[in-house]
């Protein structure tokens, strides 16, 4: 009886395995700029998923635009007129946009650098002024530095300028010649720069006669170039490159075939010793980018020719095997739509930028399933202290007095500080925090004008005691309240960076709050003996144990994974199928997939099933997944 129970248990698991079909979100595209004459010169940018940056160029009249905003809500500016032949933007550390441009004004092209120095106020530096046309590649390190890779014509070398420092104020740069005559494959070659996770630049470029892919790096910041042959093969028509979690250097490109004419997207992987590649799409002919999600998944973005329609499509690899989709479908045009450029943001949602069938400007945008729970912590220790202003003097700070209205002064201008402290260790130490705010009580308070008072929040590094002088820690702003017009509980949205900024490795976080000139208490209305403040975080929600790919579901793609990971002894990691983070991949990962099946991270987990249930079910899935590899 016992059997037949497992046995039918083991037929319904399969069944599900062969028919889930997990529904994908949809892409939401716009039209960005309607007024048509766009190029194939498209690059985007985004660090924020508040903020979307386009530079793309008319070709009737020349001119570079840059597009700021984000469903719906765009701004435009002109920056370069007339005749620019290419250009890539970059956002610094801090999402300040940074790009270079080649332009020919008069028989040569011209390279110039670009930095906002103030907002829509852009500032250029010539950096030569005889360069090949369509070669301009920009990439910035964590410390803000930028690096440009050019071929200056007149020496017929590679160069890799940087620079260091503010176009707006001192600045310095260095150029270092990579490689002198290399063999490219056209008078104007294609170079593609990728920055590797410890922030050195990968400068790549295709030789087509003797169809080698090289790659120029340094071993060492202060060390000489090096030029390696990472592959040997035919590459029809463009490559994109970046770096994985790993610091292996992933290359997505075009196949040309034996003929030239066998066109498919491949991913190749480069080690630093061995090349290993696979199929992305069999039928495409355009790359036009490459990127990583924050869980080590490849994003490629490319474009399908060929027929009535022209498609531009997205492909991930999730789970050991690649889901491609169709992010738009556009009436063909005779010239070919030659630009297509996506990124993955911070927060994993994906966005991508286009030429439409009107030569319009076009923006796609895929949102990221995020599961996000909340965080409560009530402040453990607090204080309310006041501040007198004087001429002489300035702020002479002291311990206040609990009831606000019993306070004399000799002057009418008071500045009511609240000091809190919270632990926040944990947060920080295993999240990233999406958003954050401060709640708090409003027990009294008095208006000014027509208005109430707007508290500022600063941020400052707490050691859990409380004491006047922390008071005067104001320096850095991590949230500003609207007028306060009533009573009760108020809150006001916080920067998590600023937070974060303040740890320093700590775990205690300080926060004062200022209301200048004016009487203000966070004493609680229902406990006046204490004050009331609630710091409230968004996190992501903690993935699902057995959900291998973080698509906040188990479901057969996660059962894929631990299958083909199945006895890894050592060096596992979630994305392997080892969900109990003991390095491995074993029967009690197995369990925990199984108990959680087809579980949304809303569910309640269930309990882990009997050891020797668990093997059937496992046995079950591990043929079906080796039934699936050999097709």
């Amino acid at each position: 009886m016992i059997a037949r129970q497992v046995a039918r248990l083991w037929v319904i698991v399969v069944v599900a395995l062969m028919f889930n079909v997990a529904q994908g979100a949809e892409w939401l595209v716009e039209r960005v700029d309607l007024d048509g004459n766009v190029y194939n010169n498209i690059d985007i940018e985004c660090l924020d998923p508040s903020e979307v940056q386009i530079l793309y160029d008319r070709h009737y009249p020349g001119v570079d635009l840059f597009a700021v905003g984000v469903a719906g809500n765009w701004s435009y500016s002109s920056l370069v007129p007339n005749q620019t032949s290419a250009f890539d933007l970059a956002l610094d550390p801090s999402g300040n946009p940074r790009m270079v441009t080649t332009s020919f004004p008069s028989t040569t092209y011209v390279l110039k650098y670009w930095q906002e120095t103030s907002p829509g106020l852009w500032s250029y530096l010539p950096l030569e002024t005889n360069v090949s046309a369509g070669n301009a590649k920009l990439g910035i390190d964590p410390a803000g530095n930028s690096h440009v890779a050019y071929i200056d014509r007149t020496t017929s070398s590679l160069i890799c300028s940087t620079i260091t420092g503010d176009l707006g104020g001192s600045y310095s740069v260095q150029d270092e010649t990579v490689a002198v005559n290399p063999v490219f494959d056209t008078a104007d070659p294609l170079i593609r720069m990728a920055m590797d996770n410890t922030g050195q630049p990968n400068l790549l470029w295709y030789e087509s006669g003797s169809e080698q892919l090289k790659c120029a790096h340094k071993p060492t910041p202060a060390g000489a170039w090096q030029v390696d042959t990472i592959y040997n093969g035919a590459i029809a028509s463009g490559f994109e490159a970046a770096f994985d979690l790993n610091n292996n250097l992933n290359v997505a490109y075009v196949d040309g075939g034996v003929s030239g004419n066998d066109y498919q997207i491949r991913l190749g992987v480069y080690d630093g010793a061995v090349w290993q590649d696979e199929q992305v799409d069999p039928e495409a002919q355009q790359v036009g980018s490459l990127a990583f999600d924050s869980r080590g998944n490849p994003h490629v973005g490319y474009i399908k020719y060929g027929g009535e329609f022209d498609e531009f499509r997205h492909a991930m690899l999730s789970g050991g095997s690649w889901r491609n989709e169709t992010v738009a479908a556009l009436a063909s045009t005779s010239d070919g739509r030659e630009r297509l450029d996506m990124v993955v943001d911070s927060q994993n949602n994906l966005h991508m930028t286009f030429r439409g069938d009107e030569d319009e400007l076009r923006y796609a945008r895929l949102d990221a399933k995020t599961q996000v729970h909340t965080v409560e912590i009530e402040v453990p220790t607090s204080l309310d202290v006041e501040a007198e202003w004087t001429d002489s003097v300035g702020f002479v700070l002291a311990d206040g007095a609990w009831d606000i209205t019993t306070h004399t002064s000799t002057t009418s201008n008071i500045d009511k500080r609240a000091i809190l402290e919270f632990d926040v260790g944990d947060i920080f130490d295993d999240s990233s925090v999406i958003s954050a705010r401060l709640e708090f009580d409003v027990s009294m308070y008095t208006a000014s004008g027509d208005g109430g008072p707007t508290p500022n929040v600063f941020a400052f590094e707490g050691d859990g005691s409380i004491s006047p002088s922390d008071a005067s820690k104001t320096t850095d702003l991590a949230g500003v309240s609207e007028d306060i017009l009533d009573l009760g509980v108020h809150s006001i949205d916080l920067d998590p960076t600023v937070l974060e900024d303040q740890l320093n490795g700590g775990s205690w976080l300080g926060l004062v709050l200022t209301v200048p000139e004016q009487m203000f208490s966070l004493k609680s209305l229902e406990n006046p003996g204490a004050m009331s403040a609630t710091l409230i975080f968004e996190v992501p929600a903690p993935l699902i144990p057995g959900d291998a790919n973080g698509d906040w579901v188990v479901d057969d793609a996660d059962a894929a994974i631990l299958a083909e990971h199945w006895m890894m002894q050592s060096g596992a990691s979630w994305s392997d199928g080892d969900f109990n983070n003991d390095h491995k991949v074993d029967i009690i990962d197995a369990s925990l997939l199984a108990s959680n099946w087809n579980a949304p991270s809303s569910s309640t987990l269930v309990s882990i099933p009997e050891p020797t249930l668990i093997t059937m079910l496992f046995g079950g899935l591990v043929m079906l997944f080796v039934r699936r590899r050999g097709c």
